[in-house]
């Protein structure tokens, strides 16, 4: 049985110079943007950024919680995380941290309305 915080895998094409959660914890850099092969299937070259293990993935789906999996891998190899892999990695971090805010503060506005207008009703 799928786990409550996996639900509703979908095909998923991951972007260049973005990191993803693996439904295992780990994260990975999107060093490619992906494709689609011959039979539909999403593919793109990903490297764990803690190991540098990198690898062709194919058939990759997103959960609805935002963790994506795939079917299986090729190719893999060890590579260094060199500078520009880094500012890549560092850079797809920053994004999502500033997204996760800007949902906070978004989050925060719509309670402050919210309350706004109870009190009015009240």
């Amino acid at each position: 049985m799928t786990s409550e915080r996996r639900k509703n895998p979908k095909p998923f094409t991951p972007v260049k110079g973005e990191v993803y959660t693996n439904a295992n914890g780990a994260k990975y850099l999107c060093e490619a943007d992906g494709h689609q092969d011959e039979d539909g299937r999403s593919i793109a070259w990903m490297t764990n950024i803690k190991s540098g293990w990198s690898m062709t993935t194919k058939g990759i789906v997103m959960y609805d919680n935002g963790e994506i999996e795939w079917n299986y891998s090729t190719d893999g190899t060890f590579l260094p995380i060199d500078d520009e892999r880094q500012a890549m990695i560092d850079a797809a971090i920053q994004r999502e941290i500033d997204r996760k805010v800007t949902r906070a503060a978004m989050k925060a506005k719509q309670a402050s309305i919210l309350n706004a207008l109870l009190c009015c009703l009240i």
